[in-house]
């Protein structure tokens, strides 16, 4: 029995067999060896890796899942995918969609390899899903992890953004959702076949790359189903230590970062067809509800209007100075020590994310960072013995 183990013991953590954690990786033998030991100590109903990564990095990353299985009798599913080539994200989407078709529970919750789930909030929100048959999302608050001076500071991501949208019509959903941020509906659990659904009905529409498919997914689930948010319980910590040493807007360590803006596809001619295509994906959704109260001319138009509405608001538009001065303001705030960032946001008007104290689920994630985080700068996959 680990510190892990130890801090759990007491716990009731049943639930967690009825939810799939998918776990796309790329590159990062590090990262996946660390976030799958720790999921790995939870009695999951099966975790799903999903390996893009170069071949070289595949042996690594094959040899971790070996050692778990074998060492811990861990029912881990391991699938393999072509390296990311794809100049606009085309094969990570298709990785992520492909991935989560192979979810056998009734439960489903995508976790980067730089993330770690808090349990007990994910039973929480099983629980809440297994009694409210009319909601079909439901997360928790998500956090960042970053050094300052040496220590280790968690806080909260978008406080002011998340909150429940349990509206019963689905249009309600959609214009209280905020524009400038996003919220739970980027890092939540789902029921499995609505998880499913969401990405077959976005590649049945064409959106099948990575910028228009990630906010596709988020918008569309907004219109297909209610979703509940524990604002008190902590749900995912995202590791952003070494980002925030290097403040790069290009840096491999960052998916998202290494992908075309959309002032890219406009230059391109692609912006006005991908918006066609989800605007259209979207207003079919929602005409499938089971009262709409507008035409399908006024939905799709209404969707073209709020889509491109938070497109701008998240800066999204690379070609614009405007936006690329919203959009790396906001990520330098991010990243800076917190007096500075402190004052940078008071200064627009932009309140801080609330640094939180360390919890007993955030101490096991410190005490892991702490003894492993030498690895990173080599990439070696952590000791799964003894980490």
């Amino acid at each position: 029995m680990d510190f892990v183990d130890e801090l759990y013991a007491d716990k009731d953590l049943n639930l967690l067999k009825k939810l799939t954690v998918v776990i796309p990786t790329y590159n990062r033998n590090y990262y996946l060896s660390r976030c799958l030991w720790y999921h790995s100590h939870f009695p999951f109903g099966e975790i799903i890796v999903a390996d893009s990564s170069p071949e070289e990095k595949k042996v690594v990353n094959r040899e971790t899942v070996r050692k778990l299985i074998e060492e811990y009798g861990i029912n881990i599913r391991y699938l393999e995918y072509p390296p990311e080539t794809d100049k606009y994200g085309r094969d990570i989407m298709r990785k992520w969609r492909d991935a989560v078709q192979h979810v056998g529970t009734e439960y489903s919750q995508i976790c980067t390899d730089k993330e770690f789930l808090i349990p007990m909030t994910l039973c929480k929100c099983i629980s809440f899903l297994d009694e409210h048959e009319d909601y079909d999302i439901a997360a928790g608050s998500d956090y960042y992890i970053r050094s300052e001076s040496g220590d280790l500071k968690y806080f909260e991501v978008f406080p002011e953004s998340s909150s429940s949208f349990d509206y019963s019509d689905p249009l309600a959903r959609l214009l209280v959702y905020p524009a400038s941020l996003p919220t739970v509906y980027v890092s939540s659990m789902k029921r499995s076949h609505v998880h499913k659904r969401a990405y077959n009905k976005l590649f049945e529409s064409g959106i099948d790359d990575l910028r228009f498919g990630e906010f596709g997914l988020e918008l569309f689930s907004v219109i297909s189903s209610k979703s509940i948010y524990f604002p008190d319980n902590p749900h995912i910590c995202r590791d952003i230590i070494k980002l925030y040493y290097r403040i790069k807007f290009f840096t491999p360590e960052s998916s998202t970062s290494r992908y075309p803006w959309l002032g890219e596809y406009i230059q391109a001619g692609l912006y006005d067809d991908y918006l066609d295509r989800l605007s259209t994906c979207l207003t079919n959704e929602y005409l499938v509800s089971n009262s709409p109260a507008m035409t399908a001319k006024d939905v799709q138009y209404l969707m073209r209007i709020r889509i491109q509405n938070i497109l701008k608001n998240r800066g999204f538009f690379g070609n614009s100075p405007s936006a690329e001065i919203l959009r790396k303001g906001k990520f330098i705030t991010t990243y800076l020590p917190t007096w500075i960032s402190t004052y940078l946001r008071r200064r627009f008007n932009s309140p801080e994310s609330p640094l939180v104290d360390i919890s007993y689920e955030f101490q096991i994630i410190t005490q892991i960072l702490i003894t492993t985080l030498d690895l990173h700068k080599k990439d070696k996959a952590i000791s799964l013995l003894n980490p």
